[in-house]
């Protein structure tokens, strides 16, 4: 699944029942592109923004351990030095080995 794939799944699963006029007004983005970004065209920055920030804010009012584990990391993305986020990487993936261990 690519990066377009992935946003317009994380929209979709944080508002399932959305019509595309809905979509449009909280994403600020024309329907009928909305149309054709859900029917795979490629997606600019700014409409991958707009779906984005829409999802986020969302997530943020609904307080769930995802997104807050989203927003931190989002934080640390945008301020941690690379080396940082490699050892934090690798944390995270030696947790995930531990979890994989335990489950049968």
């Amino acid at each position: 699944m690519n990066l377009q794939e992935k946003t317009i799944f994380d929209f979709r699963q944080v508002y399932p029942d959305l019509t595309l006029k809905e979509v449009s007004s909280i994403t600020g983005l024309q329907v009928t592109r909305v149309f054709r970004l859900f029917r795979g065209a490629e997606m600019k920055l700014r409409e991958y923004e707009a779906l984005s920030e829409a999802t986020t804010k969302k997530g943020e009012n609904q307080n769930s351990v995802e997104s807050k584990f989203k927003k931190i990391s989002s934080q640390c993305w945008k301020s941690l030095p690379c080396q940082t986020l490699e050892e934090l990487t690798e944390e995270l993936k030696d947790l995930l080995k531990i979890e994989n261990l335990k489950t049968p």
